[in-house]
């Protein structure tokens, strides 16, 4: 929060906008500061954590990280994504190893966000898994290419 009243202090004398950055091999355009979701789900009031994310996504803080596994954020960010979409650059995980079980899981984070795709998708806390596995025809990578052929991520 301190981070969003620092951004709204600049944004009220009249400061540039934040500053943009190439997001890895992408060649998509982001700001240097992003939002992170873990926060606003683990602990606060779903009122709050949609008018925070609002509020930053005014402030110009479009990139916008999320997971299912930090509790209610995924569903306190899809009120906001299903009014502003377009406006954010997405990005959410699938915590697995396994090609089925990321597909299932990103579907799931999609109907939590009220959105039909994401800007990237990670596989979350990928060291905690087998890479032989992860990278396997069986494996999530495999998993998250289909749903990047679906038209589920732009990005894995």
């Amino acid at each position: 929060m301190a981070a969003v009243a620092s951004i709204e202090q600049k944004s009220q004398q009249g400061t540039d906008p934040l500053p943009q950055r190439v997001l890895g091999k992408t060649g998509e355009s982001v700001p240097k500061l992003g939002l992170g979701t873990g926060p606003t789900g683990y602990g606060m009031k779903d009122e709050n954590a949609i008018s925070l994310i609002h509020r930053a996504i005014d402030l110009g803080v479009t990139a916008v990280d999320t997971a299912p596994g930090y509790d209610r954020a995924q569903v306190q960010l899809g009120e906001v994504m299903k009014e502003r979409r377009r406006e954010v650059f997405l990005i959410t995980k699938t915590p697995t190893d396994d090609y089925q079980t990321a597909l299932d899981k990103l579907e799931k984070n999609l109907n939590d966000l009220q959105t039909d795709y994401v800007d990237v998708t990670y596989v979350h806390c990928l060291g905690a898994y087998d890479p032989e596995r992860v990278l396997s025809q069986n494996g999530s990578l495999a998993g998250l290419r289909e749903a990047q052929r679906r038209g589920w991520t732009r990005f894995v």
